[in-house]
């Protein structure tokens, strides 16, 4: 589950907020975060910041703890996957370059090689072209040497071609766990752990018309915590339920409207107190 990061009324990490969140997920039997994933903001935050939610998740998280290494050059992303293991990491999760857009196939291959030469945990591949332009491919992944892959694009066609594939998509994880995938990774999971839990469950333990109904459930939220003000949503949400969270996003984030803010109140008033919370 990729963690949100909350921030102080001045801009800093939020630590007693992400302790208090650290706690609700663990007690809803969540069994691994990600930390500084887009959910993360990881986007606004200064290396040494990316460090500082790691350090906070590592030590109070017991079960698995996974570090998003991307950055904007091959250097700072082998930096910070180097220094995730070095500090804890279970695994390190890292998306493609994403200024340069439409790399050649065969820089890809070597910007994830070189990384997966530099460390002994399991690399998780990020696919999310939407934001990095550089998609991956069935031919890309037969060529790198990885773990997995958190595909944010929801390709199943991407299934066969890695040993896990982990769904981003809210509304395919069903589909994907059908055609074979191994899990899924829903930013959503932040403000209701419990609903995704469920479905974890259910589809272990292969109850196919409990899952279709969740499924369902899992639809509809993700139909109203999406959008450009998909973060801030999410945040909101979780201030339901940990009275105090901030909802502060940093730029160029924006936060929700009195108008935004209002329908999704009625949404989690009269849909999710009855189905979720």
């Amino acid at each position: 589950m990729p963690i949100l990061t909350p921030f102080t009324p001045t801009g800093k990490i939020d630590k007693t907020n992400l302790l208090r969140h650290l706690d609700l997920l663990e007690s809803s039997g969540v069994r691994q975060v990600l930390v500084n994933g887009t959910t993360g903001e990881f986007f606004s935050l200064l290396p040494e910041e990316r460090k500082e939610v790691h350090k906070i998740v590592r030590k109070h998280f017991k079960r698995n703890v996974l570090f998003q290494a991307g950055a904007d050059s091959l250097a700072l992303t082998l930096q910070l996957a180097c220094w995730a293991q070095d500090n804890g990491a279970d695994a390190v999760m890292t998306l493609p370059p994403y200024y340069m857009a439409k790399v050649p196939d065969d820089a890809l291959v070597d910007y994830f090689n070189n990384i997966a030469a530099k460390i002994s945990i399991p690399l998780i591949l990020y696919n999310f072209p939407k934001h990095t332009q550089n998609p991956l491919t069935p031919d890309l992944l037969a060529r790198i040497d990885h773990f997995g892959i958190k595909d944010s694009a929801a390709d199943l066609s991407m299934i066969p071609a890695t040993p896990k594939y982990y769904v981003g998509g809210d509304d395919k994880i069903l589909n994907a766990h059908n055609s074979g995938a191994y899990g899924f990774v829903s930013a959503r999971a932040n403000a209701f752990p419990e609903l995704f839990g469920k479905m974890d469950r259910a589809i272990a333990a292969g109850k196919s018309e409990d899952a279709r109904e969740i499924q369902i459930i899992i639809s509809t939220v993700k139909k109203h915590l999406s959008g450009p003000n998909g973060i801030a949503m999410i945040k909101y949400a979780l201030s339901k339920k940990l009275t105090g969270y901030p909802l502060i996003v940093r730029s160029p984030l924006v936060g929700m409207d009195d108008e935004q803010i209002q329908a999704l109140s009625v949404f989690l008033n009269e849909f999710c107190c009855d189905n979720i919370l």
